[in-house]
């Protein structure tokens, strides 16, 4: 196997090799690996550095060899042009830890939370988030094994998911908040306005929201299912007229991995966390489903009703929107502090 350095790429050479390795520090491993990701939507390595100070970028299928050439040599260029720019870059980028694996693998992220809302969100919000915090300790952790900390924060938390709560997508800067937070990380937005102008509740659209985050944080999982067609992993979808109470505050239901999974004979075992579903790929009348097929992603419904409800819906910034068109933007720097946290322990009894 021949190894790609920064000078092949600078060059624009195009070889068949099986792996991308780069020659520089680790600031600049962080910066191809993440733009890598950025531009198939897949988890890419960067290893230690070698003896000789190469680093593997990552395993590259042979027919993307030259467009990942194209992506990582622009950088070296850039780099090599502006140094004192890559340099500021490095202080601002996540340590070589975080970059090891997409969106903080094998690692338990903070998500930092906060409002720019000007509408009321129908509950406190650190209440809100208390309970949210229970939410994935005692109910989806223990299924999906996503844990994850919650924090209020005033605004972005470096190397931190971000959950930011916004009046709709047409309020002033709503749409400065992009695919991802500003140093490359997961983000999801919970429209309040949108939401409570469709009678839900935002509590509920919250922990929506922050189950399907925290189970595909990429929006790039599926599963095989019924008619060849291609599910997404969308844990909340199919259930999300379902809800039950935690510590008062209303929550979603989600399907369980045996959702996902064809072989699975109806009510041999439970595939939501409500015990609605009595099978796998099961729609409830008020929820739905993305699906691929004819070449395309597309939606099935439960119901007519819910067709007709969907469609009615401003969908704008809803991160099921990106299936299929990987989130590449970053939103602007408006970095906040941490305010509060709310951990439990998540060996803590079950809520029945």
């Amino acid at each position: 196997m021949r190894r790609l350095r920064c000078e092949d790429l600078a060059d624009g050479a195009e070889p068949g090799v099986e792996q991308v390795i780069a020659h520089g520090g680790e600031a600049l491993q962080c910066e191809i690996g993440i733009a890598v990701h950025a531009v198939f939507g897949q988890r890419v390595m960067a290893e230690q550095p070698r003896p000789d100070r190469s680093l593997v970028v990552g395993a590259v299928a042979p027919h993307r060899v030259a467009t990942v050439v194209a992506v990582v040599g622009r950088i070296v260029r850039t780099e090599r042009a502006q140094p004192e720019a890559g340099q500021q870059r490095a202080t601002n980028r996540v340590d070589d830890a975080c970059c090891r694996g997409a969106f903080d693998q094998g690692q338990i992220p903070t998500v930092a939370c906060f409002s720019k809302a000007t509408v009321a969100l129908g509950v406190d919000l650190d209440r809100l988030l208390g309970a949210l915090q229970k939410f994935v300790d005692r109910h989806l952790a223990p299924v999906w094994g996503t844990p994850a900390r919650l924090v209020r924060a005033s605004g972005f938390v470096r190397r931190a998911w971000a959950m930011v709560f916004l009046d709709d997508a047409d309020v002033k800067d709503a749409l400065a908040y992009h695919d991802l937070t500003p140093d490359g990380f997961p983000l999801a937005k919970i429209f309040v306005r949108t939401t409570l102008r469709n009678g839900d509740k935002v509590s509920v659209s919250a922990a929506h929201e922050l189950a399907e985050m925290l189970v595909d944080p990429a929006i790039n999982l599926a599963s095989t299912g019924p008619r060849n067609m291609l599910y997404a992993y969308e844990t909340a979808d199919p259930v999300e007229s379902e809800e039950f109470p935690v510590d008062g505050v209303p929550m979603t239901d989600f399907v369980y991995p045996s959702y996902f999974e064809a072989f699975r004979k109806p009510g041999s075992t439970k595939f939501d966390h409500l015990g609605r579903l009595r099978r796998p790929f099961q729609i409830l009348p008020g929820g739905y489903q993305i699906v691929y097929r004819n070449g395309r992603w597309t939606q099935i419904y439960g119901s007519k009703a819910k067709a007709r409800r969907l469609a009615a819906e401003d969908r704008r910034g809803h991160r099921s929107t990106y299936r299929g068109h990987p989130p590449v933007r970053r939103s602007a720097a408006r970095w906040g502090k941490v305010l509060a946290t709310f951990a439990t322990h998540p060996a803590a009894p079950l809520e029945r």
